[in-house]
């Protein structure tokens, strides 16, 4: 998952030219940081799609390399194996 982000997070010049000295890293604390101002803000939807985030569990969780951590504003977290950008249903509602 971070590999296809941090490609896709890619400026025009790393698209010409792929090379170490084009790429712009993007850290894992940065995708976390990003998701937990995403949900802060409210912002996992837009234009009909959410950005949803699968829970990790059991043991899942062993490898921290494979999870990540997001923090509510009260201090406590989960650890998310996943995420996916799913098409929210527009008949939901009053």
């Amino acid at each position: 998952m971070l590999p296809q982000l941090a490609l896709e997070l890619q400026d025009d010049r790393f698209r010409r030219e792929p090379s170490a000295a084009h790429f712009r890293p993007y850290s894992r604390a940065r995708l976390c940081w990003d998701l937990w101002r995403l949900r802060r803000d409210r912002c996992l939807a837009v234009d009909g799609w959410r950005l949803s985030l699968g829970p990790a569990t059991g043991s899942s969780t062993r490898d921290k390399k494979r999870v990540f951590w997001l923090e509510d504003d009260q201090g406590r977290g989960q650890y998310y194996l996943t995420l996916r950008f799913v098409r929210e249903d527009a008949d939901v509602g009053p």
